[in-house]
């Protein structure tokens, strides 16, 4: 069965764990290592994976041996004396159940071993994802923080002008209504950037407050070229897609096991007996023991397991279209990001950048209108939003991408 989480079912475990220091700047790679370390909800995964073997291995395991010890009195015309005897018997699970179990046993080591990697791999999406945001959420309030800074002189500006015309009247309202905006813009993005500090502290384990990324915004815009994981190789190391094959395969171990369970176990004992009525007598004795009937079969523990591997087969073959269908939606979309990444490259922002800041000498001249100047700005605007919002697409796209074939590390993207 396949151990999604959503996101808060991390921060809950998460949030039960007490938070260490952050000793210094992470990077995603530290971070992901670090929450493998902290997060409780993995620790669970393991703790219950271990136990479920450790059952299995105990219903493998060979019967303890019997012990009989026996006494008493025996009377005899020749005399009366005393009688005793002690006897070892053991069972013999030569055509019993215990292969079987010792086969569900195997097939449990390993899907503990892949119910972990999934646990990991939604956990590293969930990160990754919240690291994205929360460079966004910090470069954007940088970005307000800047227009801020620059639109203040223009209102002091028109401020110190006595005679104010109604345009230079409809200018100043402009310009304090988008300083207001961006005040207001500036205390949502720093919630944002607080709120997702701490989902990130939760998630891995560190202290929110002291919470840095060596991830600047700079390696966010470079994925937009980012590649995806081809689609053999992500249904193949799907982790729910190899978790129903072993539920398959289980369910044949399971059929041997009823198959065998109704057979009566022989099994061999030892023992020795004394006695001193009427002279002392003493005998060993090695016995066989094949019990009737010899053998019978657990038939609807059989009808049940061929229909448990019924519908672990069809669960494989549902969850292979799942992911082939996830798989196609995420191509689809990187291939929009791609193409949208080409029309917005570096330079051209570059050159917008410039002529904001020509514009801006031009208006301080007088030589432009400040509403010419606004628009220019905005535009400059909008394009940054729209890049950093399709790169920070990427990054969730790559996240799932990565989830979807069971990786639990950082995307070679986005280690650039």
């Amino acid at each position: 069965m396949s151990t999604f989480r959503p996101l808060w079912a991390w921060l809950f475990a998460a949030l039960l764990a007490p938070s260490p220091l952050c000793a210094g700047p992470l990077s995603l790679k530290d971070l992901l290592e670090t929450a493998k370390s902290n997060n409780p909800a993995l620790t669970q995964a393991k703790a219950e994976a271990q136990a479920m073997v450790e059952r299995l291995r105990q219903q493998a395991a060979m019967s303890n041996p019997d012990l009989n010890l026996s006494g008493g009195i025996k009377q005899t015309p020749q005399g009366d004396g005393s009688i005793a005897s002690v006897g070892v018997r053991q069972k013999l699970p030569f055509w019993g159940p215990q292969a079987g179990w010792r086969k569900l046993a195997d097939i449990e080591v390993t899907a503990s071993v892949l119910r972990l990697r999934e646990a990991e791999a939604e956990l590293a999406r969930a990160i990754l994802e919240v690291a994205g945001e929360h460079v966004l959420a910090k470069h954007l309030w940088q970005n307000a923080l800047d227009r801020q800074r620059r639109l203040a002189p223009m209102k002091v500006l028109l401020n110190t002008q006595t005679f104010a015309s109604p345009q230079q009247r409809i200018d100043q309202a402009v310009v304090e209504t988008r300083l207001l905006n961006l005040e207001a813009e500036q205390a949502t993005l720093l919630a944002d950037v607080s709120a997702t500090a701490k989902v990130l502290g939760a998630l891995a384990g560190v202290d929110a407050e002291k919470l840095e990324l060596k991830w600047d915004f700079s390696d966010l815009r470079l994925v937009a070229s980012g590649t995806l994981t081809g689609l053999d190789e992500t249904l193949a190391q799907n982790p729910a897609i190899a978790l129903a094959k072993l539920e398959a395969d289980g369910s044949l171990a399971e059929r041997d096991i009823a198959s065998r369970s109704g057979r009566a176990e022989p099994g061999v004992s030892l023992s020795y007996g004394r006695e001193d009525a009427g002279g002392v007598e003493q005998n060993v004795l090695l016995g066989l023991e094949l019990p009737l009937p010899f053998s019978g079969q657990n038939r609807h523990g059989m009808s049940a397991a061929d229909r448990r591997r019924e519908a672990a087969l069809a669960l494989q073959a549902a969850l292979k279209q799942r992911v082939t269908a996830q798989w196609g939606a995420l191509e689809e979309r990187r291939k929009g990001l791609v193409t949208a990444a080409a029309v917005h490259d570096a330079k051209a922002v570059q050159r917008l950048e410039g002529q904001v800041v020509d514009a801006e000498l031009q208006l301080k001249r007088g030589q432009i209108a400040l509403l010419s100047y606004l628009e220019l700005e905005d535009q400059l605007v909008r394009t940054r939003d729209i890049m950093d919002n399709n790169s920070l697409k990427m990054v969730k796209l790559l996240a799932d991408i990565q989830a979807l074939a069971g990786g639990t590390s950082v995307p070679a993207a986005l280690s650039r």
